[in-house]
């Protein structure tokens, strides 16, 4: 079963955006896209966001990975076979909030997808709220969008 995993970095440079979702999720996957954003200008867009809401300083944005096993990892014979999950789980943010994915083979042979949600509501400009039960709810809707409903443990990495 998959794991959700919570990267719980403050991300409060300026850069934040750019460096994590432009020069290392993207360049290292084989597949990445997203919702509510252009992803080939995710950072770009999202900074657009901050300064819209004048909200530009504090915590950039919010970072998980959906993670799989050894043994799932094993039967995902390619990055497209992930394309409908990582849509489904945006779909969790994408009426208030900029997100993108990217999906790639870890050096380990197993299976991830990162997600990188922009921390401004581009409706309200509200952030997102980062405590523990956002983690909770989150890892109830990814195991809502799996076929076999497993129950997805949720860690912070």
């Amino acid at each position: 079963m998959p794991c959700l995993k919570i990267v719980p970095e403050a991300y409060v440079n300026c850069d934040a955006l750019g460096t994590l979702v432009h020069g290392y999720i993207f360049p290292k996957s084989k597949i990445y896209g997203g919702l509510s954003v252009d992803p080939a200008h995710a950072a770009e867009q999202m900074q657009l966001v901050k300064a819209l809401w004048m909200k530009e300083s504090g915590r950039q944005l919010l970072h998980f990975i959906v993670s799989f096993s050894t043994w799932e990892s094993d039967r995902i014979k390619s990055a497209e076979e992930l394309i409908p999950l990582a849509y489904e789980v945006c779909q969790y943010y994408a009426a208030d909030f900029q997100i993108v994915f990217g999906i790639h083979l870890g050096r380990s042979g197993l299976w991830h997808v990162h997600f990188v949600v922009n921390s401004v509501s581009f409706t309200t400009g509200k952030r997102i709220l980062d405590r523990n039960s956002l983690y909770f709810d989150l890892g109830c809707y990814v195991q809502s969008c799996l076929p076999d409903g497993g129950k997805v443990p949720v860690y912070f990495h």
